[in-house]
């Protein structure tokens, strides 16, 4: 593997059908997006719901296929300390959060939203 500011080079290890992969390193969101548009680059990772959906607008070739996140933003009061010790305040919080807007809204209904554990002490 080479490394740089602006590239990783994974050279051929073994891999079948592949000589190797490059992978850019742009700092830039625009720069990104308009490297893949105009065929620059094969892939791009992190795209917001609604850059996905210009994408779909302007570029219907590419192919979209989400992922889910390896972890979820979250809000963990501590269990121990009054009064999130409470099981019933813990599920007040809860019924407070209305997760079918937030996964409409923020995530362009691109997410799956459920609620965390509340059992955890």
């Amino acid at each position: 593997m080479i490394t740089s500011d602006t590239m990783i080079v994974i050279l051929r290890n073994k891999l079948p059908y592949v000589d190797g992969i490059k992978i850019l390193v742009i700092p830039d969101d625009s720069t990104a997006l308009a490297a893949l548009r105009t065929g620059k680059i094969d892939l791009m990772g992190n795209l917001s719901a609604t850059q996905a959906n210009d994408l779909k607008k302007t570029n219907p070739e590419l192919v979209n296929s989400p992922t889910p996140f390896a972890s979820t933003p979250s809000v963990d009061p501590k269990y121990g300390v009054k009064p999130f010790s409470d099981i019933n305040v813990r599920i007040a919080m809860q019924k407070a959060i209305d997760l079918k807007t937030i996964a409409a809204n923020y995530y362009a209904g691109q997410a799956f939203c459920r609620p965390i554990n509340l059992n955890i002490k």
